[in-house]
């Protein structure tokens, strides 16, 4: 028993200086990197140099067809950065993270068999956040970056490493067929390319926005890359724990413990993805709202500049008009008075009713109501509005208040054209809890309201639809009460609704 723990013990010291060897390796090509972009015009040379030092290095650790199946794990995963861009990293440093993700087997002999494929792990969370120092780019504004390259890395490598595992099962009876292998591992990391490349033109819109995310939610970027880099430690010291308790490096649990800790990495990864699309939600949510109350606060200053307008309108008006009566141009009277006249008239009646709208405080009920007055003074129905408001609320469904109301003007605009001496009076009054919205119509002095009581037309057969609309929104309500009544010639509608 003492032999394996000394034997374990000696293993584990071997694999943390074999990392400690690579950590140095990446950490001198990212130097290397970082001299390239100080000194630009000696780039190339200093390239040539990293890439001639690293091979080199490579060569003497580890066989030729190792270093080969170096090189095609790195291009798969240095080209599968390339293909997402979503670190802002030039062209020529894509070289220098080819040249950091070289590392054959034999590098890490010891620490393969303490820490199997989770070596992977390892390596990739000890390099992205050195990549995002390229180009003097801050951590902290890349967590989200980080933490989806870091996993869809990881998926492709762990892919890699089980493909050259289950390579070794394989005898070949030849020398040439030993890079049967070599061909295995290219060709999956072609597929894996090209799954890169699809996923990417799918769904570049929503990886672009991993770059705006980390500064708009810069809280939950952080406890994203803290949730990712806790699980991936928490699964390292499993690993190693299962070492120690079976004194054995090729145990199930060294095997299965990669296997489980990719499974949690993905689905953090997607619950990080529905968090952003929650939280995108309610950014764009504010931003309407933002928006709108920008909108009323210029909805309200364009109103006291109609107000002023109209005023100097009106006042324009009139004095064109003492002149236009002093005149000896009976033409030019006469086309005053029946043209320019009551067309401005009109005009002024129009903006000082709708003016009056601006009293309530929700857009789309302002436009609705706009529309149905606007409807009824170009068809010189004489109305009137006037809103009483302290503190609005709706109080039900805003959609169910614009068809109720929409349909009383309608029902009340269509009756006052059949009249000469027509008018509708609508307004707005608030009392205690209760909003009422008020409908006024001339009638003739025929007019029956016991039909419209019971919610049914007086127009005829299969007429009345809104009438029904009517009395089935107020079903669904417990605060809304309509009345219905007569006085002096006019038919007075009215919506209360209780807060």
């Amino acid at each position: 028993m003492t032999v394996n723990t000394i034997s374990i013990s000696d293993l584990l010291t071997q694999g943390g200086l074999e990392l400690l060897a690579y950590y140095s390796y990446v950490v001198l090509i990212i130097l290397m990197a970082n001299f390239a972009q100080k000194f630009p015009k000696l780039k190339l040379i200093i390239l040539l140099i990293t890439t001639i030092f690293a091979f080199i290095y490579q060569f003497n650790l580890s066989s030729t067809l190792e270093v080969a199946k170096s090189v095609c794990f790195s291009l798969a995963l240095t080209g599968e950065l390339y293909l997402f861009r979503i670190l802002n990293l030039g062209d020529s440093d894509y070289l220098f993270i080819f040249l950091s993700l070289l590392f054959p087997e034999r590098m890490f002999s010891s620490a393969l068999s303490i820490l199997g494929n989770s070596i992977v792990f390892a390596i990739l969370l000890f390099v992205l956040p050195l990549l995002i120092k390229l180009n003097h780019q801050k951590i902290r504004e890349n967590f989200l970056n980080i933490v989806f390259i870091y996993i869809y890395l990881a998926i492709s490598a762990y892919i890699l490493t089980i493909a050259n595992e289950l390579n070794m099962y394989f005898s070949f009876p030849n020398k040439v067929s030993r890079y049967i292998s070599l061909l295995i591992e290219l060709s999956i990391a072609s597929l894996l390319l090209l799954g890169t490349y699809y996923l990417n033109k799918k769904f570049h819109a929503y990886l672009i926005k991993l770059k705006y995310a980390n500064l708009h939610y810069l809280e939950l970027s952080r406890w994203a890359y803290l949730v990712v880099l806790s699980t991936t430690l928490i699964f390292f010291i499993l690993n190693f724990t299962s070492v120690l308790i079976t004194q054995n490096v090729d145990n199930i649990l060294t095997k299965a413990i990669p296997v489980f800790c990719l499974f949690i990495l993905i689905l953090e990864l997607v619950f990080i993805c529905l968090l952003l699309y929650l939280f995108s939600y309610r950014y764009q949510l504010f931003q309407t709202q933002l928006a709108i109350k920008n909108q009323e606060v210029s909805s309200q200053n364009n109103l006291k500049d109609l107000f002023k307008v109209r005023h100097d309108i009106k006042n324009i008006f009139y004095t064109m008009g003492s002149y236009v009566n002093q005149s000896d141009d009976k033409n030019l009277k006469e086309y005053f008075n029946q043209e320019i006249y009551p067309f401005a008239q009109k005009e002024i009646i129009k903006s000082k009713t709708i003016q009056e709208l601006y009293k309530i405080p929700l857009l789309p009920l302002q436009s609705l109501l706009q529309v149905k007055i606007c409807q009824a003074l170009d068809k010189n129905i004489n109305i009137a509005v006037k809103i009483s408001l302290e503190n609005f609320f709706l109080g039900i469904d805003l959609i169910d208040l614009s068809r109720m109301l929409g349909i009383f003007l309608d029902n009340a605009i269509e009756a006052e054209e059949l009249l000469l001496n027509n008018e509708i009076k609508f307004s707005i009054k608030q009392q205690a809890g209760t909003i009422s919205y008020i409908i006024k119509n001339k009638v003739s002095p025929n007019f029956s309201v016991t039909n419209l009581q019971k919610r049914c037309s007086s127009k005829g057969e299969n007429r009345g639809l809104g009438l029904k609309i009517i009395d089935d929104i107020t079903k669904r309500y417990d605060n809304v009460d309509i009345n219905t009544y007569l006085s002096n010639n006019y038919l007075i509608q009215i919506i209360n609704i209780e807060n």
